[in-house]
């Protein structure tokens, strides 16, 4: 059997911040997405974005009363 890790680490400041993003967007029960993808030479390129609803292939990370995908 293999134990998944968590792939981030979240402080609770950023987990704080984060609440106050999703009660300012008034999607209290979404999550805040965070990804990154290869942009050529430049290595990758990262983002945020609120999200209702996680996808295939997700890694869904729970820290400090919040919910990552």
């Amino acid at each position: 059997m293999v134990s998944e890790q968590a792939v981030i680490s979240i402080t609770e400041e950023a987990a704080r911040r984060a609440r106050g993003i999703l009660e300012k967007s008034g999607k209290q029960e979404a999550s805040i997405r965070i990804s990154a993808k290869s942009a050529g030479c430049s290595g990758y390129q990262y983002g945020m974005s609120v999200d209702e609803s996680d996808t295939e292939g997700d890694s869904v990370v729970e820290m400090h009363g919040g919910g990552w995908w």
